[in-house]
């Protein structure tokens, strides 16, 4: 890829991190119903798609930038309608696609939609008429069946041409499935056709005492639409080391997955994700969810005699489970959970006792990314209270479980039902963030 300079005085617009990233829309001449697809990467804001060799000849070369995260991104203005238009070898006209046309014909479109159409109306990214995709998908049918066809002719010619055949066959279905895909992929806006950014990757970041396996209900409750959801465990023996490993989990998840990502972390998880956000922000972060964070000043902590027993573990697990959970969980799950808690290092264990939360001083403002903060009036490990003030702070939107409705801390990750409403909730934020 190249670098393209920016165009000299030319509009401005500003296209948010969630918005539509892929376009379809009528192309070809006159005669035809064609349809042209835009494929904008996200890419850093100097850099640009710029494979001409992919590129229908009749449609002008990417110019400007794509649209990144919520940055105000310089556009050219949009050619008229048939203003590149140049006679052919054969004497016809080259038309320029109704593609490639000024903004202002997408019908009862937000703003958003507009500014993305105007990016795809100054010619930028990678084009493919639904022509060309046909006759590409046709030829490569063809080839598979004319290999068929000596398999069976010749069937002495042996084990290559039988192998061929499971080949092409998975090819086809592979086709039909893309086609499949193509065709609910989209949404009608107007005359134009819009799909929503799809998070590449989501990251799911454990809380104090556990370990990653405690996310496997949230990630069969999460679904498809989060892309690959990776729930390490968060080793560490310090504060700043564990901060380094969350910044370098999400910068490694972006990078194997090509795209942005999704953040959601539950209690000390949820720092860790507010730091990523605060600290890679977009394009990397495409947005994150705090669950019960912790935030601010203490009420109380515990006393020298409270304190040793708890870290020696010398209270009954029968008698802490109560302030983690509610009866929405079942005790055999409460039980799983506390016996697979494992000791942290000394570092850590000592914020459990302190009386200020060590990042609540680094967040006076808000992030650069849309973050969810979900917390619960029935929670007895972080008051709603901590968590309120939190998504004050970095101004996140922010929705509180009723406390008739008994959440307790980590009935968030454990309580069937309640993950179930908590990634329903996750996933209305990230599609409308």
């Amino acid at each position: 890829m190249k670098s393209v300079a920016q165009p000299p005085e030319t509009p401005r617009s500003t296209i948010p991190s969630t918005y539509a990233t892929t376009i379809c829309a009528n192309a070809g001449d006159a005669n035809s119903s064609a349809t042209a697809v835009t494929r904008m990467r996200f890419i850093s804001a100097s850099r640009l798609p710029n494979r001409p060799d992919l590129l229908p000849k009749n449609i002008a070369r990417p110019v400007g930038y794509a649209p990144i995260g919520p940055l105000s991104l310089p556009f050219q203005h949009a050619p008229e309608h048939g203003a590149n238009q140049k006679p052919s070898a054969a004497g016809k006209q080259n038309v320029t696609p109704d593609f490639v046309k000024p903004a202002s014909v997408v019908d009862d479109a937000s703003d958003a939609v507009r500014d993305a159409a105007k990016y795809a109306s100054a010619g930028g990214g990678h084009l493919r008429s639904a022509d060309q995709v046909a006759d590409r998908d046709q030829t490569a049918a063809e080839r598979a069946a004319r290999k068929d066809q000596v398999s069976q002719d010749q069937p002495d010619r042996g084990k290559y041409h039988s192998e061929y055949d499971d080949v092409s066959h998975d090819s086809l279905h592979s086709m039909n499935r893309r086609a499949a895909r193509l065709r609910e992929a989209y949404h009608t806006v107007g005359s134009w056709y819009i799909r929503a950014m799809k998070i590449a990757g989501t990251l799911l970041l454990h809380g104090y005492g556990v370990r990653g396996s405690i996310w496997r209900p949230m990630q069969e409750a999460l679904g498809d639409q989060f892309g690959r959801i990776v729930a390490p465990d968060m080793d560490a023996a310090s504060v700043d080391e564990l901060v380094t490993l969350a910044l370098g989990r999400v910068r490694r998840l972006a990078l194997e997955e090509d795209g942005p990502v999704f953040v959601i972390g539950h209690s000390l998880g949820a720092v860790l994700a507010a730091i990523a956000a605060q600290e890679i922000g977009a394009p990397t972060v495409a947005g994150a969810v705090l669950i019960a964070p912790p935030f601010g000043e203490r009420s109380s902590v515990p006393g020298p005699v409270l304190k040793f027993l708890l870290l020696r573990r010398l209270i009954p697990p029968a008698l802490l489970r109560p302030r983690f959970f509610s009866r929405q969980t079942p005790k055999s799950v409460q039980r799983a959970v506390f016996a697979s808690a494992v000791p942290e290092a000394p570092a850590l264990r000592e914020l459990s006792f302190q009386r200020s939360w060590f990042h609540t001083a680094r967040f006076d403002e808000p992030l650069s990314v849309p973050t969810l903060v979900v917390a619960s009036e029935a929670d007895r490990i972080v008051p709603v209270a901590q968590s309120s003030a939190f998504a004050a702070a970095i101004a996140a939107t922010l929705r509180v479980f009723p406390g008739a409705d008994g959440i307790g801390h980590d009935d968030f990750f454990a309580a069937e039902e309640v993950v179930d409403r908590v990634a329903a909730l996750i996933a209305g934020f990230a599609a409308g963030a």
